[in-house]
């Protein structure tokens, strides 16, 4: 190899020619091409990788693998437009990944309001290795023509201009398919095994399939849940034309009626979503005509299925055709009903194995379940009561609370259900006659998951009544026979609770603590629960979460946003802004002016940390600025180290309160200090962190939560403005575990207590994380206040595909974090377990 490259890319060179020697040998494996394309990026070759990933998308165009990292590269290389537009095909794949967010966030960075925010402004220069890499593309183009992958860019489309009529049959004809492993499947112990989470099968069929409408059954056992078979035609080469339909349990059995179009050039089924062994039990794919069509879509829908055949007589049968596939598809599951499938199904719920659980404890918890039941409105109990009998822990009884005398014939319906059943007159009766118990509180017309009260009991027998005081659980809401709207809550938050009543009225509170609560001045369950939550610890309260109870209204939202905060007891204490900085004074100069214009709180003065400017226009400003009084001036030479900078000005600060101020902040309204300095002079409270927003008003900052993405992320990140976030989180005050140092407010003396930030393991990244960490496991919360909103001109693609020292840096730091706060990182308790760790949104897990 020539000298004139160096070592390091003479290994890359040596790497990417091996790796064109296996693509020979699989010219047209989409894996493949995406393995070299990634080769490529590696070696700084960006040209080239897209060149590769293109190609690994021409040679299978059902793969959103190369596409998703294609639109990564696009994003680095500042072509946003492209890659928007590469992730809204992702987005329309059957069984892409969910890129909402990527969606969101391209979105954002392309408002003319965000373009003052700074982007790369000239493309990453071109690799060494890129005329030696040309030509081994082009002799791999060469053999792509002619192994028949066409790489034009435009892809054929399938031919629909003329559809077939609809057979006559009145009988099915069975094509006598059977299934060919395709991709990502093998056999191992004589068992199919997926070795990715995407198997392919290729369906082979004796009699040829014609277009038209065929019927499809599947059978499989797999001991992953089975989320949705999918069939795929193909309708051009290296399926770059393609159309999709979802199989949906039937019987035992996957199913789909659907109408395929001309051409048919191959059919694949991909049966799952998951790696793993399974077993296929059926396969069946029949030809069938209208009278068995009509059949189906008269089961799903009477009323739209004459709708259909009327459109025969009026229109024409392409019309009538047309409403059959519509009444006939089978809509993709939305996210909470795929996370019903994947999650809702641990072993120790299961009804025999909850059985031998309760079997084996010496001692079972006693539950006492009051129902509070106002039997003149139209919200009837009957749903309430069946949950109930259905329930897999035997040892509880039922209280009726009702604000009328039930009739007999009242009292008879749901001793008809629930035998033994109590009615007492009034709260402070029902505790008295159940001493020793724990109460749950069910309000009528809400139903239980079977296993609520079995998951109630086994965390009072397995704590053996310490820490569950309190226990509240997730929920979610049945509408319209359907489970929908989840409720994935935090571990005990006051702070929320207090704004939004975030846990709720399903709760299970231990009787003697309810029947203190009840001297205060109300007897009703509403004041009487606030009562004993006021006063509760943390280690009094659990939070299991696991959705138990299905509420059958949906909560309002809170009834105002928090009133101006009051001033702490001895008045405002004197706070200090700390603003680290190296020239880029245009930036700074905003920032300052936009403090000290839009701030009105009392008693502030600004420190500029000058980590070594040089340029005359920032020293003449400088100068300029600190002649006001107002602001100082502090210098810290040497390489930047942001945790240095900060430490450094503390010790000099003259506040008692300190603010952690980035160069690129700027205030827009005047209380936004006093809304988060109220907070941070609580003697519980560490950490108060803003709600920082794009200059477009979408949020870029909202809290951080631990063990999204690689260490920490916002999972509010691009909302709107006017967004009120997830379970209000966005427009209430609330417990988080870490918040951005871009605006930090912290008191000076707890800053102090926990060594400040750590400037030896933590120089540029993750040092507000591990503070905030820190401030947590000295016992104090940390708070996000919606309230205080700031600009931060943040990049909305800021910090993707890092290369060379920066990204050796940052894994170096991010491993420091990881291994300081593992449990912390695993597990926040502030985020719930069944929200995503893949994306910044906040969504349901996938």
């Amino acid at each position: 190899m020539s000298a004139e490259i160096s070592l390091d890319d003479q290994r890359r060179l040596a790497a990417i020619t091996a790796m064109t020697g296996e693509l020979r040998r699989e010219i047209t494996s989409s894996p493949r091409w995406v393995q070299f394309a990634h080769l490529l990026k590696d070696a700084g070759a960006l040209e080239e990788a897209e060149k590769a990933y293109r190609t690994a998308i021409r040679c299978d165009g059902t793969e959103w693998d190369p596409r998703l990292h294609l639109a990564h590269l696009l994003k680095r290389l500042d072509r946003l437009p492209e890659a928007l537009t590469m992730f809204e095909t992702i987005r329309a794949l059957p069984d892409g990944p969910n890129v909402e967010h990527e969606m969101a966030g391209l979105r954002v960075a392309l408002l003319p309001e965000n373009s003052v925010i700074q982007r790369p402004s000239a493309p990453p220069p071109a690799s060494p290795l890129s005329p030696r890499l040309h030509a081994l593309l082009d002799d791999l183009s060469g053999e792509l023509t002619r192994a028949g992958v066409d790489l034009t860019d435009t892809a054929p489309a399938a031919d629909t201009t003329t559809r077939p009529r609809l057979p006559s049959l009145t009988c099915s004809t069975d094509l006598k398919a059977e299934l060919v492993p395709k991709a990502n499947l093998v056999i191992r112990d004589g068992v199919l095994t997926g070795t990715t989470d995407n198997p392919q099968f290729e369906i082979r069929c004796a009699t040829a399939c014609a277009p038209g409408w065929v019927e499809i059954d599947f059978g499989i056992d797999m001991t992953t849940p089975i989320i949705e078979p999918i069939l795929y035609v193909e309708h051009a080469p290296q399926w770059q034309a393609f159309s999709t339909f979802r199989l949906v349990p039937r019987n035992g059995r996957f199913h789909a009626v659907c109408r395929l179009e001309a051409p048919i050039l191959g059919l694949r089924l991909d049966p799952s979503n998951a790696a793993g062994p399974f077993t296929v039990t059926q396969i069946g794919l029949r030809q069938i005509g209208l009278s068995r069509v009509v059949r189906h879509a008269w089961k799903r829908d009477r009323a739209a299925t004459r709708e259909a055949l009327a459109k025969r007589r009026n229109e024409g049968p392409s019309a009538m055709e047309e409403a059959l596939v519509q009444r006939l598809a089978n809509p993709a599951l939305d996210a909470y009903q795929r996370w019903i499938r994947r999650y809702e199904t641990p072993s120790r719920l299961a009804p025999d194995q909850a059985r031998k659980n309760i079997a084996r404890w010496p001692k079972k918890p006693a539950l006492a379940v009051l129902v509070e039941w106002d039997a003149s409105e139209t919200m009837p109990i009957t749903e309430t009561l069946a949950s109930l009998a259905e329930q897999i822990y035997p040892h509880w009884t039922l209280d009726i609370l009702s604000p009328r005398p039930l009739t007999a014939g009242e009292r008879q319906q749901i001793e008809t259900v629930v035998p033994g059943t109590a009615f007492p007159a009034d709260l402070s009766e029902a505790l008295d006659s159940r001493q020793g118990n724990h109460i749950v509180h069910i309000d009528a017309g809400d139903r239980l998951s079977p296993a609520a009260l079995f998951r109630f009991a086994e965390e009072i027998f397995a704590r053996r009544g310490k820490g569950t005081d309190i226990i509240y659980t997730d929920e979610d809401h049945w509408v319209s026979g359907e489970r929908r709207d989840p409720l994935f809550k935090p571990d005990w938050d006051p702070d929320f609770q207090a704004s939004t009543g975030y846990i709720g009225t399903f709760v299970t509170i231990r009787q003697d603590r309810l029947s203190q609560a009840l001297s205060g001045p109300s007897d009703r369950w509403q004041d009487v629960l606030a009562t004993v939550l006021s006063g509760a610890e943390e280690t009094d309260v659990l939070h299991i979460p696991d959705v138990l109870n299905h509420r059958h209204v949906t909560p309002k939202p809170i009834a105002s946003l928090p009133q101006p905060p009051e001033a702490p007891v001895g008045g405002w204490p004197h706070v200090t802004l700390m603003i680290p900085t190296r020239d880029s004074v245009d930036i700074l100069r905003n920032g300052v002016a936009s403090l000290l214009r839009e701030t009105d709180y009392p008693s502030f003065d600004i420190l500029i940390i000058d980590n070594g400017s040089t340029q005359p226009e920032t020293l003449a400003y400088f100068d300029e600025i600190a002649a006001g009084g107002q602001v100082g001036i502090v210098k810290v030479p040497g390489p930047f180290n942001f945790a240095h900078l900060n430490n450094q000005a503390a010790t000099v600060a003259k506040g008692a309160v300190l603010g952690l101020v980035n160069n690129d902040i700027l205030a827009i309204e005047p209380s936004w200090l006093k809304d988060m300095v109220a907070e941070a002079v609580r003697p519980d409270i560490g950490a108060v962190g803003a709600k920082l927003l794009y200059p477009s008003g979408h949020v870029q900052h909202g809290g951080m939560a631990c063990g999204v993405g690689y260490v920490t992320a916002h999972p509010q990140k691009f909302k709107a403005r006017d967004d009120r976030g997830y379970m209000d989180s966005l427009v209430a005050t609330h417990r988080v575990s870490t918040v951005t140092a871009a605006c930090l407010i912290v008191e000076r003396r707890k800053y102090a207590e926990v060594g400040g930030m750590d400037e030896a393991a933590l120089q540029i990244a993750f040092n507000d994380v591990d503070l905030c960490l820190k401030l947590d496991a000295a016992g104090y919360r940390n708070l996000m206040v919606p309230a205080a909103r700031l600009i931060h001109l943040e990049s909305a693609t800021r910090g993707l595909d890092m290369t060379g020292e920066k990204a050796d840096r940052f894994r170096r730091e991010a491993e420091t974090v990881l291994a300081r706060w593992k449990q912390r990182i695993t597990n926040d308790p502030y985020y719930n377990v069944n929200l995503t760790r893949d994306r910044e949104d906040g969504s349901i897990k996938d």
